[in-house]
């Protein structure tokens, strides 16, 4: 079974239009898929990717609800 792409998770009209600034900073889109404290689990064209929240994020961080969750849409700076 193949993998679902960024399209059919929903990374289309407006959430990719609305993606294209972080693209310009070299940016790449990714859907969150599993989220731990420090660590996500994230969806990208390329598959599936472990992403470290940045610092500057965790050192705002509010508890769980200021972090990135499953089905939200994250900028990943590529490795």
């Amino acid at each position: 079974m193949t993998e679902p792409g960024l399209p059919e998770l929903g990374f289309a009209g407006p959430v990719a239009e609305s993606f294209a600034p972080f693209a310009e900073q070299g940016l790449v889109p990714g859907r969150v898929v599993v989220g731990h404290t420090r660590l996500l689990r994230v969806r990208t064209e390329e598959g599936e990717a472990l992403a470290e929240i940045a610092g500057s994020l965790r050192h705002r961080d509010r508890g769980p609800e200021g972090r990135p969750a499953v089905g939200d849409w994250v900028a990943l700076r590529p490795s």
